[in-house]
This record gives C-alpha cells, structure tokens and sequence, in this order.
C-alpha cells in the first residue's frame, strides 16, 4: 500500500449518494496501491455493521471512538501498541467523577456510546462556555484527559494521548507511510485538527462552517460538491488515485 485514504463514516457515508458512491467503489477497486481507511466515532461493532451496507473495499484501518480505538484489517485487529500507549496515566472513573458537578450542564450518553478509553456526553443548552469549564475542572485535578466537542453537542474527554490526529500519526510511523501520502476527509465541528498537519486534506461542499478558516491551507482542498460527488473530486484535485 503506497497511498491511504481516510473516510469519515459518520458523516460522508451517513446518507451517501448512491451515483457517487458506485463511482467511488469503482475507482478504489481499480487501485489496489491506495488502502482504504475508516474514521467514527462509533464502537468497532457498529462501524463494521454500517459498513457492511456500503460494499466499499476492505478497510486496511479503522479509526474509532474519536481516537481511542485503531484496528487493522477488515476483521479489526486491535492494535495494542496503541491502547497502551494511550492507557498511561488514564483515569475513566476519575473523568467521571470529577465531571459529576457539571451535571445541568452535561449529560452522559447511553453506555453503548461509552468506551474503556473514551467518556462521552452531550451538551445541554446553554453549551457556552462548557467545553471551557470541561477542561478547567480537568487541569485543576491534574487528570491525563483532554476534552473535545464534535458537531457543536457531542464532548468526548480521552486520555491525554489519544486523538484522530494522534493516531493517524502512529499509524503512518508504523507502517512506514509518508504523511503526505495520506488522504483526510473531513466535514464536521471538531475536525479541524485533522486537517492541521503534514496529511492531505479533503472538505466536502457540506461541511460545517468552523472548517472555513482551513482554506488558506495548501494541501486542503475544498470541494465544490457534497458527500461522494465532493471525494471523488478531491481526489482528482490531489491526483490520488491511479485513473
């Protein structure tokens, strides 16, 4: 594999066009040098049920629960280089617990949405200012976490190693793939730091408005269309898959 492209499931595939999508299925079928990867904030079950339903390629890797969660292959291999690089100092009941007195103001999600190394709630109106007090109560009791919000509602606190970023980055180290030869999809609040180092970039036309200031990046492109339609043109814009 000389090239890998990162797809967002939930939001590019969420509702996908199914025009677009053959196309899409046809292009990375015809090349076997570019592997395939899955970005969600699902659990692996999840993740793998949808996908099933797309009949895109093998996934080489599957990027989940924000960050917390990498596996390999289309069976989903853990990797655990990974999970112990991110379980040190990790503290899930510690997160919990401290975050109790934000209660009005936060609520856990159901215990599906829960994972070993990520806890995860919604935001009750008003969310001003939460994602600040989120990360206050956090230093002020020394907790390896970092917090983040996704699609302005949805805060994830993780261990202070884990990100999508982060494990991108382990992932090309390990497998020996250049940074550059990496292709990001990206469309939601949240993702911005996705976007912000040595990888490509790919912004589709239905995209949240907070990734607008990334287009004076060079290395990403924002499409003109949206969902399937959008990837398939900044792939041809960054002349990522073999025609």
């Amino acid at each position: 594999m000389q090239r890998l492209l990162l797809l967002d499931l939930d939001v590019f595939l969420q509702a996908p066009q199914p025009q677009g999508l053959d196309v899409l299925r046809e292009r990375l079928h015809a090349d076997p040098g570019c592997g395939l990867g899955m970005v969600s904030g699902r659990d692996f079950a999840s993740a793998r049920l949808r996908y099933g339903e797309l009949h895109l390629p093998d996934p080489a890797v599957w990027i989940l629960e924000a960050g917390a969660d990498l596996r390999c292959g289309p069976d989903g291999r853990q990797d655990e280089s990974w999970r112990a690089h991110i379980a040190a100092g990790w503290e899930r009941e510690a997160v919990v617990e401290v975050l109790e007195g934000l209660g009005p103001r936060l609520r856990l999600q159901p215990e599906g949405n829960q994972g070993d190394f990520k806890v995860s709630y919604l935001l009750q109106t008003p969310t001003a200012g939460v994602l600040e007090m989120v990360k206050q109560r956090l230093r002020l009791h020394r907790l390896k976490a970092r917090a983040h919000l996704f699609n302005h509602l949805f805060l994830d606190v993780l261990p202070q190693r884990a990100s999508k970023t982060d494990a991108i980055r382990h992932l090309a180290i390990s497998w020996g793939l250049p940074l550059e030869q990496v292709l990001v999809v990206a469309a939601q609040q949240g993702d911005a730091e996705l976007l912000n180092g040595r990888a490509l970039g790919l912004v589709a036309a239905d995209h949240d408005r907070s990734l607008e200031h990334l287009r004076r990046r060079p290395q990403v492109f924002f499409a003109s269309r949206p969902q399937a339609w959008g990837v398939l043109e900044g792939l041809d814009h960054h002349r990522f898959l073999r025609r």
